[in-house]
């Protein structure tokens, strides 16, 4: 009788803007200066996403307070409906922006 055999568990995926030593070993093999030009453009490759990702942050909470003062102020005014609808869609809006960002 023979058991059942569980499949292993996926390699973990690594990420990162710089080939591995093998093939940077191959790129020297070529020319001897490419894989410090290539870590070189990567680094800088990764200077640009860190700034973007921490201008898109400050954006989305200035973009949430925003939408929270528009809330409160309607509130205020005597607008409900309107003060929900407006919260409702930051909400739903900010839910699908941090899904598409994680997914």
């Amino acid at each position: 009788m023979s058991t059942p055999t569980t499949p292993a568990p996926p390699a973990k995926k690594l990420t990162s803007s710089v080939p591995g030593p093998t093939a940077l070993s191959m790129y020297a093999s070529i020319d001897p200066r490419l894989p410090q030009l290539i870590v070189q453009a990567a680094m800088e490759y990764d200077r640009h996403a860190y700034h973007f990702a921490v201008i898109s942050t400050l954006a989305a909470w200035n973009l949430a307070a925003v939408a929270i003062g528009g809330f409160i102020y309607l509130i205020v005014t005597g607008h409900p409906g309107g003060a929900g609808s407006l919260l409702g869609a930051t909400v739903v809006g900010m839910i699908a922006g941090f899904r598409r960002s994680r997914l």
